[in-house]
């Protein structure tokens, strides 16, 4: 494990939360997390279906580099993170559940979303639609598992936590998205097979959160890929938690 601080950092990776939603952004917003109003801890996701890509040096450390060479990457490329304090973690596989992102559940007409149960305390999440990544590469991926290769999905989660909570722990409701790593992870998914993670988690206090965006329509930045039925139930989630 090792902590960075990130003093000077661009903010063009981050995941925000203005006390409804919990986005994932990448220069843009392109996942988005939040409750589903259904009188239980029910969610619902939301991603776009386009790829992204990171730094191709740091792609290759992922799949067979040392762990020193992929820390060393990943220092460069929290330069892309706001400013804060990050900690890694590596192969931290145990228990870890990553879900099929097909759509499941239809309402207002048009709604179409991954509805889910956070049983597990750290729910992994693609933010790229299982239904547009290459089969061949999945296919590659998984004959290099099979022969000893443990390649690393490289995920990044905030960890919210009340401080006047009664203990002041981390909330479970923190997705840990994918940045890195469709591919492999539909490989040891296929192959009953732990995956290999390094987890980027930044420490976030939930009060200074909803204060920083406080007011701001972040709606305006992801409905983008929104269907009006989702755009409306998020509308509605966020009068019913008393932030419109």
């Amino acid at each position: 494990m090792m902590e960075i601080q990130i003093s000077n950092g661009k903010g063009i990776i981050d995941i925000i939360f203005d006390g409804s939603v919990i986005c994932l952004k990448i220069k843009r917003p392109v996942a988005l997390d939040w409750d589903d109003l259904s009188g239980s801890i029910g969610r619902y996701y939301k991603c776009t279906p386009h790829s992204r890509s990171i730094p191709q040096q740091l792609t290759n450390n992922l799949i067979d580099g040392t762990n020193d060479e992929i820390l060393n990457g990943l220092k460069d490329f929290l330069q892309l993170f706001r400013s804060g304090t990050y900690k890694i973690s590596m192969n931290p596989n145990d228990g870890t559940f990553f879900p099929d992102q097909h759509p499941q559940g239809v309402y207002y007409n048009d709604l179409h979303l991954y509805n889910y149960y956070p049983y597990e305390d750290d729910h992994l999440m693609f933010t790229q639609d299982r239904e547009t990544l290459d089969q061949e590469r999945i296919h590659w991926y998984e004959q290099l598992i099979s022969q000893g290769g443990r390649p690393k999905a490289l995920v990044f989660k905030a960890t919210q936590f009340d401080p006047d909570g009664p203990t002041g722990v981390r909330l479970f409701t923190d997705p840990m998205f994918v940045l890195d790593g469709h591919h492999k992870l539909t490989a040891y998914d296929r192959l009953g097979i732990a995956p290999e993670l390094i987890i980027i988690d930044r420490k976030t206090n939930i009060k200074e959160e909803k204060e920083l965006y406080e007011g701001k329509n972040l709606l305006a930045e992801y409905e983008y890929f929104l269907s009006p039925g989702q755009r409306n139930h998020i509308i509605y989630n966020a009068a019913w938690l008393g932030r419109l």
